[in-house]
């Protein structure tokens, strides 16, 4: 029980930490550098606590702000089916 709990507060330490570098233009530009296929915000998405679900739209939304460029690939993400069914199931 105190492992999940854990593990909880760690997936929301970094998300904070995603959303606090996500904010500046350079920080996104690292997220996607550093994540190019997103497959670690994915694993985000797919947690089944909505704070994290919640922390990781807020961190797609800042990594995306202001910027067509970076667009592309989160929203890839987002319309790909994985994620789609996650989004609209049931």
């Amino acid at each position: 029980m105190i492992l999940i709990q854990n593990e909880s507060w760690l997936f929301f330490q970094a998300l904070n930490n995603l959303l606090v570098i996500s904010r500046e233009d350079a920080g996104a530009e690292g997220i996607l550098s550093f994540d190019r296929d997103l497959r670690q915000i994915t694993e985000f998405i797919q947690n089944n606590e909505r704070i994290t679900i919640l922390g990781t739209l807020r961190v797609l939304a800042s990594i995306v702000r202001n910027s067509y460029k970076r667009v592309r690939r989160p929203m890839q993400l987002i319309t790909s089916s994985t994620i789609f069914v996650f989004f609209f199931k049931g």
